[in-house]
């Protein structure tokens, strides 16, 4: 399958519920202040960290692809990496820098020139698994010196207080990028993807992101690698680099909330979609932001190397013939899995391509037939019609409503389904599919989480380990937010998948 790509929330607040609360992907991007961001936190009690400078012949590395080619030689890849420090025209680094126990440059006390010398400045570290941002003075007075750092200039943020020299409002202007640390020990490494003056770089650490010590590494040259996000920012050759690394053998499964009922999967280099794009939310159900349908549509960011997208049904909050067309057309790899009554929604658009339907699975059948089973490369997934919520109503009991279970790449295995009716009748006949494989998540409509039935419908009938609902209405319902139950509701949320 085609490497992965995230996420992505539309406000700080957004990702720092999200990902405290979940175990959530690393990297979102967001907007605080007028400026673009990508904000990455990792934990380093699990998360392994890691700076790079030269390879095994001693040539400086310089690049991200120099790194995940020297890492693949053990196994290993990055899961991100960011310029980690200011160099001179050598690429070596301007101030302290210690890798493994060895010091390759020295510290530099005194100030200078540039934003390196504009004092304080200060150090990233690194000794024993102990991670730290430290102002250069109180660095020099620890008593053990680390077995990593990296040092670079001006401080953004002081034990939580900015830099004295930076001045609001400046008109200084660029992208940058730093590095600081939570209360609780994360360290949260941002680049911000607009140019931006200091002050308000270092209140987004201060202010936003609860960092009481942050560290700027680098600006114009500032880039960043995302797996997550399908990022591997161009740009010429770089000195130091931080990294994060995905231990052998792991492979990172996700899910990234849309909208309404529209989820990002992700799992290892796999990735489909489900519901991605709707008509409307009609004033009542979220739906997808003008950025993110963009990038859907380029096929860019989180949305890069989508190799399905699943439709559940061909309601309009859920479904738009053109919308899905123009997809189509311009992301020619990627395969759809669709009711015939969306196919046939699509053939009656005035934008309809006939080759299109070479690339599409259609599903054509009845409430009670035996599931039917999809192969897409690595993906097995397997549909199921399941009546629309408001059955026995003749309008909803017409409505090709499907339920997918997919497995991708004999890891991670997801259920989707649509708006199904939350009675049990419907699901027992298919109880020896159910159990024939195990879901480690599944994303039913909200109303199966609120009551009883619908919950044991999920964990009986279906053989699911975990839930989150979607179909969340823009004004949540009281009985959602009270039953203790996990949902999306905020664009760009996360969770981690178990296999």
């Amino acid at each position: 399958m085609k490497l992965k790509a995230v996420i992505i929330g539309a406000t700080i607040t957004g990702f720092a519920s999200a990902a405290l609360a979940h175990d959530a992907p690393s990297c979102q991007t967001s907007r605080y202040v007028e400026t673009d961001y990508t904000i990455c936190k990792f934990d380093p009690s699990h998360d392994d960290i890691r700076q790079f400078l030269r390879d095994e012949d001693g040539d400086i590395l310089g690049s991200f692809e120099a790194v995940n080619a020297q890492l693949a030689k053990s196994g290993e890849q990055l899961i991100f990496a960011m310029n980690g420090g200011m160099y001179h025209k050598d690429r070596a680094p301007v101030g302290l820098y210690r890798q493994d126990g060895e010091t390759i440059a020295k510290i530099q006390t005194k100030a200078s020139s540039g934003n390196f010398g504009l004092l304080p400045n200060g150090v990233f570290y690194n000794h024993q698994g102990q991670f730290g941002v430290s102002e250069t003075k109180a660095f020099t007075q620890k008593s053990v010196f680390p077995d990593n750092a990296t040092q670079s200039g001006p401080m953004l943020v002081i034990n939580g207080k900015l830099h004295p020299k930076f001045n609001k409002g400046s008109a200084s202007k660029k992208i940058r990028n730093g590095v600081g640390q939570t209360k609780t020990g994360e360290i949260v490494f941002v680049k911000s993807d607009t140019p931006v003056n200091f002050y308000d770089f270092a209140s987004l650490f201060k202010d936003q992101l609860k960092t009481p010590n942050a560290l700027y590494l680098d600006g114009v040259i500032s880039r960043v690698y995302s797996a997550e996000l399908g990022r591997n920012d161009f740009g010429a050759q770089m000195g130091p680099i931080i990294g994060v690394v995905k231990p052998k053998g792991q492979t990172q499964s996700h899910a990234q909330y849309i909208a309404n009922e529209a989820v990002l999967i992700t799992h290892g280099d796999s990735k489909i979609m489900f519901d991605p794009l709707p008509l409307s939310g009609f004033g009542v159900y979220p739906e997808p932001s003008f950025a993110d349908t963009a990038k859907m549509m380029s096929g860019q960011g989180e949305y890069a190397g989508v190799d399905a997208v699943f439709i559940s049904h061909a309601h309009r909050d859920h479904f738009s013939s053109a919308k899905m067309i123009a997809y189509l057309t311009s992301n020619p790899d990627v395969r759809l899995v669709a009711p015939k009554q969306a196919l046939e929604m699509m053939q009656a658009d005035k934008s309809w391509d006939e080759t299109l339907q070479s690339r599409m699975t259609i599903i054509d059948m009845e409430a009670g037939d035996a599931a039917k089973d999809i192969t897409i490369g690595d993906i097995k997934a397997s549909a199921v019609r399941i009546p629309h919520a408001g059955w026995p109503a003749p309008k909803r009991a017409a409505v090709q409503n499907m339920v997918y279970r997919v497995t991708l790449d004999d890891g991670v295995t997801v259920i989707h389904m649509g708006d199904a009716d939350p009675r049990r009748q419907h699901f027992i006949p298919h109880k020896t599919h159910w159990e024939a494989k195990r879901t480690d998540t599944a994303f039913p409509p909200y109303w199966f989480l609120t009551s009883a039935a619908g919950r044991y419908i999920l964990e009986n009938e279906m053989n699911v380990a975990k839930s989150i609902g979607i179909h969340v209405p823009l004004e949540i319902p009281d009985d959602l937010k009270n039953s203790g139950q996990d949902y999306f509701s905020e664009s760009g949320e996360t969770r981690e998948l178990g296999e």
